[in-house]
């Protein structure tokens, strides 16, 4: 027997409680108080790799984890995933805590980075493979035709094993997470008492035919578009037609909740740019719940709902696209969302919620969040395709970049100790300033975000001990 047979052979037995439901509405997802730690392996001291997160996911949202590396991103979809658990707090898929259950217990699917294809598959057997593990839940009837009532066992272990996972978790609980976590064991004996006591519908359960196996890997070939190639190797295809395949498996499931990990990030820029609006597409036809993670912003802008923005385990903001673009609570949010101009300057008189701002012989009128105070030194945020350069004016810089970028003129001048960068799009038939001219800024009060003036947010490890 080949390890590819035995693997199969293993994993069916494994996973042969797994049951396919055909009819599902989008699920949401929380996460309360959850935190992971590990050790760092050079100093033996732990660390949050993820600290208190609180997410709520509604259901059939597409959000995004975002982050540099090493910021909790990947090791918060794990947690969801149920690859790992966390050592504080709980996650919920729909309003099941889900920490005491493994991976195959869960109703998620994920298309991993590596998407984890079997090589000596065509694609056909590739995403029919997970539809051979499960068992097809079919209602019981009896001669008359009514349904037959029972003690649902499965529901009942269940819950068992959720119990006794938030008693662990008693054990070991900061005083923030114990009385959330003594409130949901509460529930859940309630719930026990009631799986013990009130019958529901019973069903049996039955491998697919291979005529339903066909059924629903051929429709979910045609969703990605790979109807015609389902005999083909999969070593046989290309980058962006293997994540078909791994997204088609995926999908072939029916989960509850969709998770990404960095699909895309094989791709060349090209494909990734056409692969990403796909997998919206197909996300809203399907309207599932999906998480996905990546370190590419634009990435992160054109598919998300929401964007949750992770630095150093910690959440630094979460929002829509056009939230966290022009609206950044702090200057590494600013930063790392696009390119920014981080301006100085001082409030120098109040009107309500707004604020006048003095920089150089220039004031801007700017919505207050802060309740800055007259005096106040502050940043004012503006980005690149917000400003612009003039002949006159009176703010005057001096152009030390100048570069054509096809679809835009990129500029970089001197203002004061400050660089400004200016994109100008469509550059044809405007004035084009060089390296070494005098030019004036400007830009729209309406597009100035301002913040606090302090050093900008570094994150730091989170020690414990």
């Amino acid at each position: 027997m080949s390890f590819l047979d035995r693997f199969k052979t293993k994993s069916s037995q494994k996973n042969a409680a797994l049951i396919y439901s055909p009819e599902k509405k989008p699920v949401p997802v929380r996460l309360e108080h959850v935190s992971k730690i590990y050790e760092d392996p050079k100093t033996h001291r732990h660390f949050y790799a993820v600290k208190d997160s609180n997410i709520v996911i509604q259901p059939g949202e597409f959000v995004t984890l975002l982050g540099p590396s090493g910021c909790g991103k990947t090791t918060t979809l794990r947690r969801i995933a149920g690859f790992e658990s966390p050592d504080e707090g709980q996650v919920y898929i729909g309003d099941i805590p889900v920490n005491a259950l493994t991976p195959n217990q869960r109703d998620t699917a994920m298309v991993f980075q590596s998407y984890a294809l079997f090589p000596h598959y065509n694609v056909f057997d590739n995403v029919a493979y997970g539809l051979k593990l499960r068992k097809l839940a079919v209602p019981k009837l009896d001669e008359k035709g009514n349904p037959v009532l029972a003690i649902n066992e499965t529901k009942v272990n269940q819950i068992k094993r959720i119990i006794k996972d938030l008693d662990r978790q008693l054990k070991t609980a900061k005083d923030q997470v114990k009385a959330q976590v003594e409130k949901e064991k509460e529930v859940q004996l309630k719930n026990l008492e009631t799986a013990q006591q009130v019958p529901e519908q019973a069903y049996e359960y039955r491998p697919f035919t291979k005529e339903e196996i066909r059924e629903k890997v051929m429709t979910r070939l045609d969703l990605v578009e790979l109807t015609g190639r389902e005999s083909r190797r999969t070593n046989q295809l290309s980058g962006g037609q293997q994540q078909r395949v791994a997204l088609a498996r995926a999908l072939v499931l029916n989960p509850s909740v969709l998770l990404f990990d960095e699909p895309l990030s094989n791709l060349d820029a090209k494909l990734r740019v056409s692969r990403r609006t796909e997998i919206r597409k197909i996300q809203q036809r399907v309207g599932i719940t999906a998480i996905y993670v990546t370190h590419d912003q634009s990435e992160a802008m054109a598919l998300s709902d929401r964007i949750i923005i992770r630095n150093k385990g910690f959440i630094s903001q979460i929002g829509t696209p056009k939230e966290v673009y022009y609206e950044p609570q702090n200057d590494f949010i600013a930063d790392f969302i696009g390119e920014v101009n981080f301006i100085d300057g001082k409030v120098e008189s109040l009107d309500g919620t707004t604020r006048m701002v003095r920089s150089g012989n220039h004031l801007t009128k700017t919505e207050d969040r802060y309740g800055f105070k007259v005096g106040d030194e502050v940043k004012m945020v503006v980005r690149p395709e917000a400003v612009h350069l003039a002949e006159t004016g009176d703010r005057k810089v001096k152009v030390i970049l100048s570069t054509f970028m096809g679809s835009y003129q990129l500029y970089h001048a001197r203002l004061g100790d400050s660089l400004v960068k200016i994109t100008e799009y469509n550059p044809r038939g405007q004035k084009i300033f060089q390296v070494g001219e005098e030019a004036y800024l400007s830009y729209n009060d309406s597009d100035v975000h301002t913040l606090p003036k302090h050093e900008a947010l570094k994150a730091e490890t989170l020690y414990i001990d």
